[in-house]
């Protein structure tokens, strides 16, 4: 994660952000899913901080703030939820356009995540801070693509930093909006 963030800082250096510019959402994404006996929902606002085209494809680089709930529909009680709280650098490829309304992309990404429980049903998590990472296919559509669906796979844990580090994987299924 520290790799990531310190590339897309490096990226960065190449230009100087206004505050509008920093402040300026580009993009909001909804995501569900299920793993382990645990539902996720995810409300992800994302900050474009680099882009650049090459020959074949192009590259992004944005924050993504989110905010999810963890679930366990089995247990009806608190100890079955908790909330997780995140920043995470997203790196999404994207091909050039062979079709005028669909864009394919690839994306991937590694963030910090505070959960308010340490544990979610039979899982429990040795510490509240959590490594977050995903990998994601997806494609953009509309007249602009502006619309966004996806597939991810995503995994949780805290790298070994505690033990027990039983991790979680989720499935998880976004769509979204950009507005840049």
């Amino acid at each position: 994660m520290i790799l990531l963030f310190t590339w897309i800082m490096q990226l960065q250096q190449d230009h100087t952000y206004s505050f509008a510019e920093l402040t300026h959402i580009d993009a909001l994404e909804i995501v569900a899913g299920y793993g382990e006996d645990t539902r996720n929902f995810r409300l992800a606002l994302h900050w474009q901080v680099y882009q650049r085209e090459f020959e074949h494809m192009s590259m992004e680089a944005s924050w993504a703030l989110n905010y999810a709930t963890f679930d366990n529909p089995n247990i009806e009680s608190r100890a079955g939820q908790l909330r997780d709280l995140g920043a995470t650098p997203v790196v999404k490829l994207t091909p050039k356009r062979v079709f005028k309304s669909i864009e394919p992309f690839m994306e991937f990404g590694i963030g910090a995540h505070y959960l308010t429980e340490r544990d979610v049903g039979a899982k429990y998590f040795s510490t509240n801070f959590q490594f977050g990472d995903h990998i994601g296919i997806g494609a953009s559509i509309g007249k602009r693509v502006q619309y966004t669906f996806s597939y991810q796979f995503q995994h949780f844990s805290n790298g070994g930093i505690g033990a027990p580090n039983p991790g979680i994987n989720f499935h998880m299924l976004s769509m979204g909006i950009k507005w840049k």
